[in-house]
């Protein structure tokens, strides 16, 4: 028996309320994305979207459930961030995206919209407040044909066209709108990245901006016809940050004519397209030299006469009230959440937690049990329908080492202070150095000649396809983010909390001399692309690491020994540490099934599936914890054999 719970609000989109939502049986609890929608626009819409395939950033309806008497449409759930949130953060740290970032962006905003063009849908709202970045891989939660429901605080950002249907009374069956408006819209997410600040935002007075939304519609139209009868044809979205050919591609998109604006044709034949480089370029360009366009003129023409505009016109000119058309949610106690990535809820309260959080609370804590690998670096896409699986899996691995390391780094920070262990900033400057070392490790594997783990079932030939992966892109660019956030994080570390310890005889030797060369390192200037660091983490591993993480550990056991507080989780903590301690040979492929033959024998999967991270953390993480005893010296015995 399922239990299903609305858990908070995400958002307010063209297609009604999104929500995040809980579903929980007897074995495990499973979150999706849930819409209120208008049972009319359920049953035209969704039989389009089932025809589409293989578009991992389209939202993949899962069911239709029953809440509170009023039907739920589900979504497959990820994990992410808005695109408006994210260029949120650059404009508060007054940073520019780099150009890299917004050019993954673009080729999966292009292939999304080959998908639903192919169907002769439309992406039509899509926005920066309803695409998510689920580590790189782009995620639409709205497009298409929504039902005729608005919430008035929706950001206007139409083309002219649209606008002017919304606040003037006209036959509308005369003014169809083509798809230049997803021409429109995506220049309108490529000038919000650029910019760092939508295109709707207006100066009105005294310096003074608005953002307008679908509630300002008729001061936003009476503004965009003062612009085109000021002779202005276009968006100006010229900036010193990025490349001329780039903004003026962009100014091409955000044409006020429709007649003037680029045609995806147009698009793909620009010469800023052309020199992108896009997988599957010709395959694109064939696919609108031969568009019939006249099929998805039909199809906006039914939706629009059945009822699915974006609004009826007239109805915000002549200054009606269209609260009766918002779906409201039915318990005012469910809070209102943006979009976040590694979220949970505690007391209706925004909490957000990252690798380098101050503190995990027990709700987070939990949550990690059950999916460890939200935490990941990059969150790998259909793993199990991939044709790389064998790489992948080697991949998420390599992710899952980092993230462990981080997560015990940050467990001993909050841990042994109680204790007054003194040298808990040493130890988890060391885990966080080794999870840097292996990230770079990592970056360097993957754009190696050959496969670069030792396997008897890769192929060569496999791994140079694997290469030109949109997917290994993403890869690329999240470690190389990862990399570089770091660097700073691990600096200052090192000089507020590790400097001090460099002349203390009470710590050994061998520690003392690789924090001694840490800090040569930090007084060179460091080449772009290369690492911090002169050593390897199999170098790290015989000079300092297992040594403070070895005092870690013996510092603990005898903690556990005098305790006046036995139901402290020692041994998680020493079984942690272990793991830690055997970070470079544990999570190899070859041993999984020997180092975590217990995860194995309690396992309800088939024996021969590969075991997963979560697997592997969920065991780590159990309650048993007299256990857990057992398996340190198992783990001590197989790893020094």
């Amino acid at each position: 028996m399922s239990n299903f719970k609305i858990k908070f609000k995400l958002f307010g989109t063209n297609a009604g309320i999104l929500y995040e939502a809980e579903e929980e049986n007897e074995k495990q609890k499973i979150n999706y994305f849930a819409y209120d929608l208008s049972p009319d626009f359920q049953e035209r819409c969704f039989k389009e979207e089932a025809k589409i395939e293989n578009c991992k950033s389209i939202r993949q309806h899962v069911k239709q459930i029953f809440y509170q008497n009023k039907p739920r449409i589900l979504f497959q759930y990820q994990d992410g961030l808005t695109l408006d949130s994210i260029i949120q953060e650059y404009r508060a740290k007054k940073q520019s995206i780099a150009f890299s970032q917004i050019r993954l962006y673009l080729i999966q905003i292009l292939d999304t919209l080959f998908h639903l063009h192919r169907h002769y849908i439309l992406g039509r709202v899509f926005s920066t407040k309803n695409i998510l970045d689920c580590q790189g891989q782009l995620l639409f939660l709205d497009f298409g044909f929504g039902p005729k429901m608005m919430e008035q605080n929706v950001d206007l950002i139409a083309p002219p066209e649209i606008i002017e249907n919304l606040t003037f009374e006209k036959e509308q069956s005369q003014n169809y709108y083509n798809m230049k408006v997803d021409s429109w819209l995506l220049g309108a997410v490529l000038y919000h990245l650029v910019k760092l600040t939508p295109i709707n935002t207006i100066e009105i007075e005294n310096g003074r901006v608005k953002c307008m939304q679908f509630k300002d519609a008729p001061a936003y139209s009476t503004y965009l016809n003062n612009r085109i009868s000021q002779n202005n044809k276009y968006i100006e979205a010229l900036t010193e940050r990025y490349d001329k050919d780039f903004c003026y591609f962009i100014q091409g998109l955000l044409t006020y004519n429709p007649q003037n604006r680029l045609s995806f044709l147009q698009i793909y034949k620009h010469s800023f397209i052309q020199n992108l480089k896009i997988p599957n370029y010709q395959t694109y360009l064939q696919f609108y030299e031969n568009y019939n366009e006249q099929q998805l003129i039909k199809q906006i023409m039914f939706y629009e006469d059945h009822g699915s505009r974006i609004l009826k016109t007239g109805l915000l000119a002549n200054g009606q009230n269209i609260q009766q058309q918002i779906v409201q949610p039915e318990d005012d106690q469910i809070p209102n959440l943006s979009l976040n990535s590694n979220m949970a809820i505690q007391s209706n309260q925004d909490i957000e937690y990252t690798l380098t959080s101050q503190r995990l609370s027990e709700s987070v804590q939990s949550e990690l049990k059950d999916n460890i690998e939200r935490l990941f670096v990059h969150q790998i896409q259909g793993l199990n329908e991939s044709s790389f699986y064998y790489v992948w899996v080697r991949i998420r691995m390599e992710l899952f080492r980092f993230t462990f390391l981080e997560l015990v780094a940050q467990e001993l920070l909050e841990e042994l202070p109680k204790k007054e262990f003194k040298l808990e900033h040493v130890c988890a400057y060391s885990l966080r150095k080794m999870g840097y070392l292996i990230l770079i490790e990592l970056q360097k594997k993957i754009n190696e000649d050959v496969f670069p783990w030792k396997s008897h079932l890769h192929d060569n030939q496999k791994w140079k396809e694997f290469q030109k992966e949109l997917q290994k892109t993403i890869l690329e660019n999240n470690i190389k983010g990862k990399i570089i956030e770091m660097e700073p994080i691990l600096k200052e570390e090192f000089l507020t909390h590790c400097k001090i310890y460099l002349e203390d005889q009470r710590i050994d030797k061998v520690i003392r001399d690789e924090l001694k060369a840490d800090e040569k390192c930090f007084q060179t200037q460091k080449i772009e692309g290369q690492s911090i660091y002169k050593t390897y983490s199999n170098d790290f591993l015989k000079s300092g690491y297992r040594q403070i993480i070895q005092l870690a550990y013996n510092f603990l056991q005898r903690e556990q020994k005098l305790a006046k507080k036995p139901e402290l989780k020692y041994n998680t903590l020493l079984l942690k540490i272990t793991i830690c301690h055997l970070i470079n040979r544990i999570f190899n492929l070859d041993r999984l099934s020997v180092s975590f033959k217990r995860v194995l024998q309690n396992r309800n999967r088939p024996p021969l599936s590969m075991i997963t991270p979560n697997e592997i953390y969920q065991y780590i993480c159990r309650d048993e914890e007299k256990e857990k005893i057992q398996d340190i010296q198992y783990l001590k015995q197989v790893e020094s054999e």
